[in-house]
């Protein structure tokens, strides 16, 4: 890790000098934009079986120890033909979801370099480490209603790399086509690319609508069954102008493998939020996921024999005394089936899990 470290300071030391020789214009000075953003958190899980938080997912899934979910350093740059972002990250986060990349690849939470074809029709292509268009939820925890991901977003690509072609076809929507590694890696891990097709609908700040459908081949040496991979997600998102936002998400697919088999999964979830006063907001949520043959689910939360059914609510509260910080608090109760959450037959197969995080950004 420190050779990782001192590795990425280089890399960005090196990127700021070379910016800073040309940066006596000031239209570049106006172009490039940096920020900083860390998240310590601290989570418990009240049931004996604590390794049973990686069925959470990849975010705060350290257990009764403080840690730091994601801390990262944000440069972007944005004129009117070219743009690019850079994020290196370091965090539980990072040591979760990126464990299959080599070397440097692993604290990349964005890297790419777009350009833009055609101004008159807002054409942009961009190629790199990109942000997943899938579900309502990123990896950044102050974009969202609710402190933890859901089932969903856990379950999804959180990052891809490749090609992204946008299109302003109108002042509110713009569709995206992308071409592909794969489902979420940066690294090739066959022969086979993977394509996204995105409708996208803003109505400014206020109301966001989103529909992917994803198809690629996702068979490897470590699924050497699976084949083609078929994925579809919907949402949208409101943030009312008073007291009241809210978010809703359906996702599913099916995964083929060898011998004519077939996997299919579903998730979806509704989360809400309520401003009390003008620092302090209460939000809650409620899902459910089936992934009984295991179709996704096995991917991140390592390895286990049982198939994923299981259903949550949560209830959060948000404190943000200025805009750089947010503290939050989230109580989240999981129901499962099929022994997902405890071995013991003779107890109820639940797990309660809390997390209290602070989100800083400057």
């Amino acid at each position: 890790m420190p050779k990782q470290i001192f590795a990425i300071i280089l890399f960005i030391s090196s990127y700021l000098v070379t910016i800073s020789t040309y940066a006596q214009s000031d239209s570049l000075k106006k172009n490039l934009t940096f920020s900083v953003g860390i998240e310590p958190y601290y989570g418990h899980a009240f049931e004996k079986n604590k390794d049973a938080i990686r069925f959470g997912g990849v975010n705060y899934n350290v257990t009764d120890a403080f840690s730091i979910n994601l801390a990262y350093l944000e440069l972007k740059y944005q004129s009117n033909k070219v743009r690019g972002k850079l994020i290196p990250g370091f965090g539980s986060y990072m040591d979760a979801n990126y464990s299959s990349e080599f070397g440097l690849l692993k604290n990349l939470v964005e890297a790419s370099v777009g350009y833009q074809l055609n101004e008159k029709h807002g054409i942009w292509l961009d190629i790199g480490i990109l942000p997943s268009p899938f579900t309502n939820e990123t990896a950044f925890a102050r974009d969202h209603i609710m402190l933890t991901r859901s089932f969903c977003a856990e379950n999804a690509p959180y990052y891809i790399t490749g090609a992204r072609l946008a299109w302003k076809a109108s002042e509110r929507i713009t569709l995206y086509g992308y071409l592909l590694n794969g489902w979420q890696n940066i690294r090739e891990t066959n022969t086979q690319k993977a394509g996204t097709l995105q409708f996208e609908y803003k109505k400014g700040e206020q109301i966001t609508i989103n529909w992917n459908v994803y198809a690629g081949y996702e068979g490897n040496d470590l699924a050497p069954a699976d084949q083609e991979r078929l994925f579809s997600d919907a949402y949208i998102i409101y943030k009312g102008p008073k007291r009241w936002s809210y978010t809703a998400c359906l996702m599913g697919g099916r995964q083929y493998r060898m011998q004519n088999n077939k996997a299919d999964f579903f998730s979806g979830n509704i989360a809400v939020n309520y401003q009390l006063l003008k620092p302090l907001s209460i939000s809650g949520r409620i899902e459910r996921i089936s992934d009984v043959n295991k179709a996704i689910s096995n991917q991140n939360f390592g390895s286990t024999s049982r198939g994923k059914i299981s259903n949550s609510v949560s209830l959060g509260f948000n404190y943000q005394p200025q805009k750089e910080v947010l503290y939050r608090i989230e109580c989240r109760r999981l129901f499962g089936m099929n022994r997902l959450y405890n071995d013991n037959r003779n107890e109820p197969d639940n797990l309660t899990w809390v997390v209290a995080a602070a989100n800083f950004l400057f």
